[in-house]
């Protein structure tokens, strides 16, 4: 997943236009030299971080619980790809924060075709950590409601708060504490119902999209036979042209095939050779 936009996006191409020159700048100013902090903590990944089992490595998404003004919330989805932080209304609503304390944010696209505009922003504290070695940093996050069985996504802006680092691979997540690296483990239990509840989503997707051009199907048929009840008129098969009791009648109350009927008898030859005069033959199939 790829989000961008949102109240992370720069607020003007002004601001864009400064990145720029302190990005390319020779020699960075003072400020852009200084250290980020907790970048001094050493961060290792090795076999104590190695899980259990292997099974479906890589394909379970890396979910953390971290505490969210006061609320422990569940199924956060750790997303390094993602340009800026979401949060669920619904979570905003559980922390009982009024739709009055939300700032005015851009819109985002990357979930889905097209873009989204968040109902705001808002600045809440997260926490990761145990009770004797825990991180708070203050997040910004749109609020939005999105099509995923998620109740957030905490995008590189919120890693870069906490100088954090993911492996997918062991699906942990580790940053810096003031008494030692806090290691996050991902929640498996909650990582397999959502991989479940995706999987359930796109089955029932792909059978709708393909049962839609059978229902569409039967109208075609039934719109072709109309088509042809209104031209009977104009028949071009042998077969059809024997009878014309089923004519449709014109305005006149007389058949349209009637108007151009041959009389009602004809003469054909009595003999192959043409000879022995003329014979009277009705046309009508009812003589028959």
């Amino acid at each position: 997943m790829c989000v961008d936009g949102g109240a992370s996006l720069h607020s003007s191409h002004r601001q864009l236009k400064q990145w720029a020159r302190e990005i390319n700048a020779a020699e960075p100013s003072i400020d852009a030299q200084k250290p980020l902090k907790w970048s001094h903590t050493p961060i290792i990944f090795d076999a104590e971080d190695h899980p259990d089992h292997t099974t479906a490595v890589g394909c379970l998404p890396l979910l953390v619980s971290p505490t969210i003004r006061n609320l422990k919330v569940t199924k956060m989805l750790v997303d390094g790809g993602a340009g800026l932080n979401l949060i669920s209304p619904d979570v905003i609503s559980r922390l009982q924060i009024p739709d009055e304390d939300l700032e005015e944010t851009g819109s985002f696209q990357g979930v889905n075709p097209g873009r989204y505009q968040p109902k705001g922003k808002i600045t809440l504290p997260v926490t990761f950590g145990s009770e004797l070695n825990f991180r708070t940093e203050k997040v910004v996050f749109d609020v939005t409601k999105i099509p995923l069985p998620y109740n957030g996504i905490l995008g590189h802006p919120a890693l870069a708060k906490f100088m954090a680092a993911s492996h997918y691979a062991y699906n942990v997540l580790k940053m810096p504490g003031p008494m030692s690296v806090i290691t996050v483990h991902s929640d498996k239990k909650d990582a397999l119902i959502c991989t479940n509840k995706l999987y359930r989503e796109t089955v029932a997707a792909s059978a709708a999209k393909a049962n839609a051009p059978a229902a569409q199907n039967p109208s075609k048929k039934k719109k072709s036979g109309k088509t042809s009840g209104a031209n009977s008129g104009k028949r071009a098969f042998p077969e059809c042209c024997a009878t014309v009791d089923d004519e449709p009648e014109s305005s006149t109350g007389k058949s349209k095939k009637s108007k151009v009927a041959p009389p009602e008898t004809k003469k054909v030859p009595a003999k192959e050779d043409g000879t022995g005069g003329t014979l009277p033959i009705s046309s009508t199939l009812d003589d028959k």
